[in-house]
């Protein structure tokens, strides 16, 4: 940073602008890195809950079958005696 000084100290404008100009791509840089980090973890977090509902939709669909398995056998048992 000391090369980008002048005689007297202060910054001259060209290199004021270059300065800024390095700065807007870093914060340019650092905004897409998250702005890429939030949407991968966004996808991630729906992912999981997709999944999620697809495990209870299932163990619903189980529960009932069994339900149901369970109330075919009553049926034929009270039909048998």
């Amino acid at each position: 940073m000391s090369a980008c000084l002048t005689s007297g100290g202060a910054f001259s404008r060209r290199q004021l602008q270059q300065l800024e100009a390095a700065v807007q791509q870093i914060e340019s840089r650092i905004k897409d890195d998250l702005y890429a980090r939030d949407t991968a973890a966004y996808l991630r977090g729906r992912d999981l809950l997709h999944l999620a509902a697809l495990v209870s939709t299932a163990s619903m669909n189980q529960n009932d079958w069994y339900g149901r398995a369970d109330a075919g056998i009553a049926e034929e048992q009270e039909f048998l005696h």
